[in-house]
């Protein structure tokens, strides 16, 4: 149990950091899919903490922790869908480099967290799984955002951005579904 709080430990600072970085840059830029992603590096290090602050807790309890968890897993989809109507109104479009370069960090960050993470994919412990799930989610968030970043360099164009809004939604869900379904079947 000491080496799983050293390690999650670690994803909280890790997460905490790159928060503050991601939403910096998504203030600069006007990014819709740097300021969901900025918001879903603080959702990680609030999960993470819980699960690291309950790690321990009867069995009969882990049930409501993870809904806990779930419910603060929920929070970065629906303030996408309130940054992508947002960003409607608006035609921003984010520098793509800055773009590119602050998602190839954020990569980098959710790959070193879902490695330290992946030995909970399969764990017994839900609350374990999620943070597993939701670092592995990112991961796929920032490729996307690299994506988005790569066509804006060629094509002007908030679209991207706000697709890639859209994906972090839709993953997300996903996410929340996979983790309501291993409930269910406890």
């Amino acid at each position: 149990m000491q080496r799983d709080a050293k390690t999650i430990s670690l994803v909280i600072v890790l997460n905490i950091s790159y928060f503050f970085v991601e939403y910096f840059f998504a203030q600069k830029i006007s990014s819709v899919s740097l300021f969901a992603d900025s918001i879903d590096f603080l959702e990680d290090a609030s999960s993470n903490f819980i699960a690291l602050f309950f790690m321990n807790a009867a069995i009969v309890y882990r049930r409501y922790i993870t809904l806990l968890l779930l419910s603060i897993f929920i929070l970065p989809a629906f303030g996408a869908i309130f940054l992508i109507v947002n960003k409607i109104s608006q035609s921003t479009v984010p520098e793509p480099f800055t773009l590119t370069s602050v998602a190839l960090g954020a990569l980098l960050i959710n790959l070193i967290c879902s490695l330290l993470l992946r030995k909970y994919k399969k764990a017994s412990n839900t609350m374990l799984k999620v943070i597993y799930f939701s670092a592995r989610n990112d991961v796929i968030s920032n490729l996307a955002i690299i994506i988005a970043g790569i066509i804006t360099f060629f094509y002007t164009s908030q679209l991207p951005d706000l697709i890639v809004g859209t994906i972090i939604f839709i993953v997300n869900l996903m996410a929340i579904s996979e983790i309501l379904k291993d409930l269910n079947k406890k």
